[in-house]
């Protein structure tokens, strides 16, 4: 099956592919019409070759080869897939233990010593948009109450939304305690705040 042969069978299937999807393309009713007697066509010729190997008596022959190379198919596939498959599994399971290691820590004794050290945000509704841009603002503890003042959009939600990492910072970095939010556990930084939203009941 080498050779001329299959160049003219690879081109006859690229003709007929490329035909049908064109022919959907125009026309996909069409298209159907005249799929109907291709199919006839293949029904026939099916017919005629399983009458043939039938009037030569070499079923049992054709059967072994056909089942030669699907099992030689179904070998190779699996040669390639397992090795692939273990390293897919390896990839998630690092993966996995990465977040759970990163992702883990609380503080023992958070004083609340707050800090945005060059902190870049880009609103990702709006990515043309640069809300904050190397903001700073340091928040002591024991007590301290800190009043953030602008205008609308000017990033005050912005800020404690970033606090609570609902969002995550472009760059630089928000640190409690002197530890950077991001290595902190998520669920452990929302416990440790509590929220009154400006917006009417």
């Amino acid at each position: 099956m080498a050779g001329t042969r299959l160049g003219v069978i690879c081109q006859s299937l690229a003709i007929m592919f490329f035909g049908i999807a064109f022919g959907c393309y125009i026309n996909w009713q069409v298209t159907l019409i005249v799929l109907v007697p291709l199919i006839i066509m293949l029904a026939i010729e099916i017919i005629h070759n399983m009458r043939t190997i039938k009037q030569l008596s070499v079923e049992k022959e054709v059967l072994r080869q056909y089942s030669g190379l699907f099992y030689e198919a179904i070998r190779l596939y699996r040669m390639t897939m397992i090795p692939i498959s273990l390293a897919g599994g390896m990839c998630w399971t690092l993966d996995v233990y990465t977040m759970t290691f990163v992702y883990w820590r609380a503080l023992d004794d958070f004083h609340g010593d707050i800090k945005f050290v060059g902190v870049k945000f880009i609103s990702p509704t709006r990515p043309t948009s640069v809300v904050l841009n190397k903001f700073q603002l340091n928040i002591m503890p024991k007590g301290q109450r800190v009043t953030l003042v602008g205008g609308s959009g000017c990033g005050k939600s912005t800020t404690i939304q970033l606090l609570q990492r609902f969002y995550g910072v472009k760059k630089g970095q928000i640190l409690l305690d002197g530890v950077d939010i991001r290595a902190l556990n998520i669920h452990w930084v929302h416990s440790q705040f509590g929220l009154v939203s400006q917006e009417p009941i």
